[in-house]
């Protein structure tokens, strides 16, 4: 598994831009390499999905969990349910406006 940073980035463009490559990777908890930084909290639903995008590069498909900027770190892109439907349904204009940096009292995106 890797993250996707850089949106623009040729690598990865094209299949952001195809909503039938876009997906959700469902998640309980993410846990933060850096020792002092808490990521979810009470805040956070016991099960939430962030936005991914997958590949078929080998023999068998591989996905990306796309982040936002959030300070010195990237973080993932969590999605709430209509979030969830545009990501995966809107054309890359309209789902590119999802990439926000995560409000930290809400642990949620755009």
């Amino acid at each position: 598994m890797t993250t996707v940073r850089n949106v623009a980035s040729p690598f990865w463009i094209g299949n952001l831009r195809h909503v039938e490559l876009r997906c959700l990777v469902p998640a309980t908890e993410i846990i933060s390499r850096a020792k002092d930084e808490a990521y979810g909290g009470d805040s956070v639903p016991s099960l939430f999905a962030m936005a991914g995008i997958w590949r078929d590069l080998t023999d068998m498909p591989v996905f990306a969990i796309v982040t936002v900027d959030q300070g010195k770190h990237s973080a993932p892109l969590i999605l709430d349910g209509f979030q969830q439907q545009r990501w995966l349904t809107a054309d890359w204009k309209e789902a590119s406006k999802l990439l926000k940096p995560c409000n930290a009292d809400t642990n949620t995106c755009a």
